[in-house]
């Protein structure tokens, strides 16, 4: 059984089709509502809140990476103490 979301028609709906489906029924029709943060919004409307979301997400991936990119640089850093001390024990012994 496959379902198809049927996005071209004035009404969201899901068409269920296959072998399995067809046994049963030759074509079913279920009606799913937007959701409601969509419902009676324009698709300008729509396009702007997640362009609006998007930038906000954007911002904050960039403040995380920049956190991780301190981390990075502080562990490669104390990876190559860390090294350096493992030479200087090693010539010492």
């Amino acid at each position: 059984m496959r379902l198809f979301y049927d996005v071209g028609s004035r009404f969201n709906h899901f068409l269920v089709s296959g072998s399995a489906a067809s046994a049963a029924i030759s074509s079913t029709t279920v009606t799913v509502p937007p959701p409601s943060m969509l419902r009676g919004k324009t698709l300008e409307e729509i396009v702007n809140r997640w362009t609006t979301e998007l930038e906000i997400h954007v911002r904050e991936f960039g403040r995380f990476a920049g956190e991780v990119a301190v981390w990075d640089r502080a562990l490669i850093e104390n990876g190559n103490n860390v090294s350096c001390i493992f030479e200087l024990s090693r010539i010492r012994h």
